[in-house]
């Protein structure tokens, strides 16, 4: 049975889409777990960064206590002890908010990222349905035409040989037709050579 180049055709395309799909995908799982990778440590490098300001701060504070106290005076009651002891809180604050702000653009960043991906990942298993649905089509209608082509054929072959058959019936009846009409002609040649031969001999 021979093969259909068309379903060859239609069966490497196929082949090649799932292919494509395949490596497409396994691409995209390990961009997501990358991803997902520095998400965390983006979250994991945001707490350190808060920890070791607040760190250097409470250092910085203690620091200041000490001294202040080693001088000679109650740090407590210094209005300039407080000032500056508010100015180092101040400034940690300070610090650990822009750390978590620069910490959460980061992680929205991303989160983005990782929402374009998906929806990327989704697209492409729906084009996968598609082409695979569209292909599937083009191969139904494909084999319908096939089918349909190879019953007008043999509808047609069918006709003719039943038009041959009556061709070949109508010579087998116009040949006798013929044959009797010979048959009558040579009768009828018959009785006139009969007339002929015996024409003016019995005449008085």
């Amino acid at each position: 049975m021979a093969i259909d180049p068309f379903t060859v055709a239609l069966v490497l395309n196929l082949s090649k889409t799932f292919i494509n799909f395949g490596l497409t995908r396994n691409q995209n799982k390990q961009t997501l777990q990358a991803l997902n990778q520095q998400r965390l440590l983006a979250k994991l490098q945001g707490v350190q960064t808060s920890n070791r300001i607040n760190e250097i701060a409470t250092e910085t504070l203690a620091n200041n206590y000490t001294v202040a106290s080693t001088s000679g005076y109650s740090p407590l009651e210094s209005a300039s002890f407080k000032a500056i002891q508010q100015r180092v809180s101040n400034r940690r604050d300070s610090d650990i908010s822009n750390a978590k702000l620069s910490t959460n653009m980061a992680i929205n960043s991303i989160n983005t990222s990782l929402k374009n991906l998906n929806t990327s990942m989704q697209m492409n298993e729906l084009g996968l349905v598609m082409d695979s649905g569209s292909l599937w089509f083009s191969h139904s209608n494909h084999v319908r035409n096939k089918n349909l082509e190879k019953a007008y054929r043999a509808k047609q072959i069918k006709l003719m040989k039943e038009n041959t058959k009556a061709i070949k019936n109508m010579n087998i009846n116009q040949r006798g037709r013929n044959w009797g009409s010979k048959q009558l002609l040579r009768r009828a040649e018959s009785k006139t050579n009969i007339y002929s031969n015996y024409y003016g001999k019995y005449r008085d």
